[in-house]
């Protein structure tokens, strides 16, 4: 296997294997990864409000996706270890609402994760994205392979932010991995609106991300849990066993934590303009964004 590693002075070293949506990224591997504790990925689900906290270790990251701030308790604390935005809104909307909690102290966030191009081109100088040492250039390869091989005989479909922060993951060395709030189904149920179920088949094929699934738990070496009775995930995954060695009991959000407040829009609106009049005819064009509903999308979310 050869072998490089992370050299940010070697700008012209990088390859994208996965197709656009899944971003441009710098890939590289090592013999072996330093020994990663678990980690818990959380989608947004209804799952999410029905977790065994009893089958969870006692020490592990926690990345988390997109609207994941609409939860009315802290489901899994402050502490956020990963945070993606993921597609055109979670990019556009969801990136500065999350960014403004994390300087308001709500939430505790490590490290945010860019997905795409135009995170690094219009938050870069906002946001200290997270840059790995290395990433294990074999398993983006192989799954990188694996969805074109997909795609070509069974027509074109995106993986889901679910599924993208657990490749993300995979890339990263975690071999242990935990997961609520991905459910496996073709409606589009989420945990803070009961009300919202769509049916979004679409490029989200419902098949074709079971599939992917399964395949990334097929991985050598990897092994995935659910932490939760109800999740349709539970189709494909093994409940993870009864621990009792982390002790959680799920904190009720303020008032405060959940709204914002004068200052709080006044934040999101400097960013929202300062993106939209950064933001170019190409990207706009790539991106199926319109400065209208790119308006829209940020104010639907506040």
């Amino acid at each position: 296997m050869i072998t490089r590693f992370f050299n940010e002075n070697i700008s012209n070293s990088k390859e994208n294997f996965f197709d656009t949506e899944l971003g441009d990224r710098y890939f590289y591997s090592q013999h072996s990864f330093l020994k990663r504790k678990p980690i818990l990925i959380v989608g947004s689900g209804p799952s999410v409000k029905n977790v065994d906290y009893r089958r969870l270790p006692e020490d592990f990251d926690i990345m988390r996706v997109n609207h994941f701030y609409k939860e009315d308790y802290f489901y899994f604390g402050r502490k956020v270890t990963y945070f993606a935005a993921i597609g055109n809104t979670g990019i556009l909307s969801y990136l500065p609402l999350v960014l403004c909690l994390s300087i308001k102290n709500i939430y505790n966030i490590d490290h945010y994760l860019d997905f795409n191009s135009i995170i690094r081109k219009y938050f870069a100088h906002y946001i200290d994205f997270y840059k790995p040492i290395n990433i294990d250039i074999d398993i983006s390869r192989s799954i990188s392979n694996y969805i074109k091989i997909y795609r070509i005989y069974n027509g074109f479909f995106e993986p889901n932010a679910g599924h993208l922060a657990i490749i993300r993951a995979l890339e990263y060395g975690y071999k242990d991995i935990y997961i609520v709030g991905i459910e496996l189904s073709d409606k589009w149920e989420y945990f803070y609106d009961k009300e919202e179920v769509k049916n979004r088949e679409g490029v989200h094929n419902f098949k074709a991300n079971i599939d992917l699934l399964k395949y990334l738990n097929s991985l050598s070496g990897v092994r995935m849990y659910s932490i939760s009775s109800t999740s349709g995930i539970n189709s494909i995954l093994d409940l993870a066993p009864i621990r009792d060695s982390y002790n959680y009991t799920p904190i009720k959000k303020s008032r405060e934590e959940i709204l914002l407040n004068d200052n709080d829009l006044k934040f999101i609106e400097f960013i929202k303009s300062d993106l939209l009049s950064r933001l170019n005819k190409k990207d706009k064009a790539y991106h199926h964004i319109k400065n209208g509903n790119m308006l829209r999308s940020l104010d639907s979310i506040l």
